[in-house]
């Protein structure tokens, strides 16, 4: 064989080679890699003085292989308070602190373990049917059949393409009833795990990724002089980039280590 024969053969076999390790790093990306959501609940709440008062609720959501995690906040508020030598109250200083837990369980599991912080290398049972249904909305009902008529269809030209179907609510003489209904879905997350519900997503032939509850504008129930504002509920949630996608990796495998001893035991 001539030179120019081997080196033209070495060549090839070094760009095969590049190709397969191209590919195969792709496929142990897209297996391995960290895909993250975050749900969101907004509603608009009434006190006693009907003042409207808005709630925001984020829960971040990572899927790693076959392993799911709830980033789930608790909120602490501190107040500080100067007093002078009579116990006057000099000044007042509030700090809020957000601590997240982490709740990491196995995809069709019961049971998953809590960890009180990203470093942690122990944690706490959890019961994955309690969890989804106290803080991430599973389980809800969402639309009544009966009572929801639909009244308009139509399609956005957003980045999503997103379906929006709109409702109206027949009965609304029930004590807290919505006035009106309407889902947002797009077929641009049909590979996110999350699901508000499914047979919901299978009514509207797509992933329903945002709920609205309206309320329109009211006499409080027996009265005719307190007048309650329009207002809504929002449940909804949308792909994010995290930034400590790295720390979040790590706790993955971490959890999956000792998941696996635990396993062989």
């Amino acid at each position: 064989m001539s030179y120019q024969a081997i080196r033209s053969y070495k060549l090839l076999s070094a760009l095969f080679f590049l190709c397969y390790f191209i590919s195969s790093c792709k496929i142990i990306n897209d297996e391995s890699s960290l895909k993250n959501i975050q749900l969101y609940y907004d509603m608009d709440l009434l006190n006693v003085d009907t003042v409207a008062v808005k709630t925001m609720v984020k829960i971040n959501i990572s899927y790693y292989k076959e392993y799911v995690m709830l980033a789930i906040p608790e909120v602490f508020t501190q107040t500080l308070t100067t007093l002078d030598k009579k116990a006057n109250v000099l000044n007042e200083a509030t700090k809020i602190d957000t601590i997240y837990r982490y709740h990491i369980y196995k995809k069709d599991e019961m049971f998953g373990t809590r960890y009180d912080s990203i470093n942690a290398t122990k944690g706490n049972v959890f019961s994955v049917d309690s969890l989804l249904k106290l803080k991430a909305f599973k389980g809800g009902k969402y639309y009544d059949i009966e009572q929801d008529s639909l009244i308009n269809r139509e399609t956005i030209k957003d980045n999503l393409n997103s379906k929006v179907l709109r409702y109206a609510h027949k009965n609304v003489t029930l004590p807290k009833a919505y006035d009106s209904l309407i889902l947002f879905s797009s077929n641009k997350f049909k590979d996110i795990k999350y699901s508000f519900s499914d047979p919901l997503d299978q009514m509207v032939d797509s992933k329903v990724y945002k709920i609205v509850f309206k309320f329109n504008q009211s006499f409080k129930q027996g009265s005719t002089d307190i007048l309650f504002p329009e207002r809504k509920i929002v449940l909804g949630f949308k792909s994010v980039q995290l930034e400590n996608y790295e720390q979040l990796t790590a706790l993955f495998k971490r959890h999956i280590q000792i998941h696996a001893s635990k396993e062989k035991e």
